[in-house]
């Protein structure tokens, strides 16, 4: 398939081994950054619609289980009272180790 990549011109000149990015394809360059452009419509649109549609769940189990998975030691001042997630320890190369009661 063909198709157009929007990206930075680091990747877009082969920055970070980016498949089929070798700046030899370049369809359009400007020197406004990807922030800018995306600024700048936002600004136009007035209102943007910031609804979230889910796109997953969590099936329904028969009864309570604990999911226990590795992520940022910072998350740990987000969990806490009134969330089902819970700090359980120190994880593998820097991570730690978090538990998720699913119900």
């Amino acid at each position: 398939m063909e198709f157009i990549v929007v990206t930075n011109n680091y990747r877009a000149s082969g920055g970070g081994n980016f498949p089929g990015m070798d700046g030899s394809n370049v369809v359009y360059e400007t020197a406004e950054t990807n922030q800018e452009i995306i600024k700048d419509w936002l600004i136009e649109q007035r209102t943007v619609d910031a609804a979230v549609t889910p796109i997953w769940s969590f099936e329904p189990v028969a009864a309570p289980v604990q999911v226990v998975f590795e992520s940022s030691p910072e998350a740990r001042s987000l969990v806490g009272a009134g969330t089902r997630i819970r700090y359980v320890g120190e994880g593998q190369n820097g991570f730690a180790l978090y538990s998720l009661t699913m119900r």
